[in-house]
This record gives structure tokens, C-alpha cells and sequence, in this order.
């Protein structure tokens, strides 16, 4: 075999094997992300249903966000 074969090959091999490290990598790392900083807050929540004239006490808004959370924390 020819050396630019070789290298072709190994060249190949090594991309392959970066892209898959780098996705996994990426994807822990935006879980990671999503836990440290939730997308959504309590007073994100409140304010939600405030804004369509709902006014929630504080076990339903700790009762929706833990439901969201738990999405978040399932996986």
C-alpha cells in the first residue's frame, strides 16, 4: 500500500472518531448546562400566569416547576 493510502485511512479513522468524541463531549456538557441553569425559574412561572390574570400560591408554582425540573433531572 501506498503511503498517502495510509495516511487517507488514518485521516478518515481519526475525523470519525473526533466527531463521535465531540458529540458525546458536547452533549454531557450541555446537560451539565441545562441542570446548572434551568431554563425556566419560579418567578419566570409566576410571571407567566400572572400575565394571563391567574394568581398562583406558592405550592402551585413549587408543584409546576418541580414538574418541570423533573424532565430535566429524568435524563
Amino acid at each position: 500500500m501506498s503511503t498517502w493510502l495510509i495516511i487517507f485511512i488514518a485521516s478518515v479513522v481519526v475525523i470519525i472518531f473526533g466527531v463521535i468524541i465531540g458529540f458525546i463531549a458536547s452533549w454531557y456538557f450541555f446537560k451539565w448546562q441545562l441542570k446548572k441553569n434551568p431554563p425556566i425559574s419560579k418567578e419566570m412561572i409566576r410571571a407567566t400566569f400572572l400575565q394571563a390574570n391567574k394568581k398562583l400560591s406558592k405550592k402551585q408554582v413549587d408543584d409546576i416547576y418541580a414538574k418541570v425540573m423533573s424532565h430535566y433531572k429524568k435524563k
